[in-house]
């Protein structure tokens, strides 16, 4: 209800202008169509988002199920591994056998002989990853950079 339809259908009130306002002002709904859209606030994107690089080459990943499957007469428990590229949005799922860091590692490799090396790779602080990051800096410092320079050089 507006001033303007109050003398439309013919009646003049004094004091009509503060009495509307009033109304409108504690009416929801009509609140609700008045009020302005509030800006989002975000963060800038991460570097790795916004450089055009091949796919999968900055990569998040997570565990998820499980999923029963069967085998003959026995049910078994099998989990999903999903990549997921942070520039172009793809998605690439493998399977594990459990959720122990070699059952992880295997399907880590799995998706580097599909996809191509991974530059860098994000994932929550689940114990499955925690354990794989260990072993991984383990074998790296294990390698001898030497020799493999060489080799890499002659290649």
């Amino acid at each position: 209800m507006t001033i303007n339809e109050i003398r439309a259908n013919g009646f003049w009130i004094i004091g009509c202008s503060t009495a509307v306002s009033k109304y409108l002002a504690t009416c929801v709904s009509c609140r609700k169509h008045r009020s302005n859209t509030q800006e989002q606030k975000m963060a800038d994107l991460p570097i790795d988002r916004l450089n055009p690089v091949p796919p999968f080459t900055y990569s998040g990943v997570d565990l998820f199920g499980p999923w029963y499957i069967k085998d003959g007469r026995k049910e078994l428990k099998r989990y999903g591994v999903l990549f997921t590229c942070l520039s172009c949005r793809g998605v690439h799922i493998e399977t594990a056998n459990s959720l122990d860091t070699s059952s992880f590692i295997n399907a880590l490799r799995r998706f580097i002989a599909i996809r191509g090396p991974v530059r860098h790779l994000r994932s929550d602080r689940g114990t499955n990853f925690v354990g794989a990051e260990r072993k991984l800096r383990e074998a790296y410092s294990e390698m001898d950079d030497k020799s493999i320079r060489q080799f890499l050089s002659n290649e």
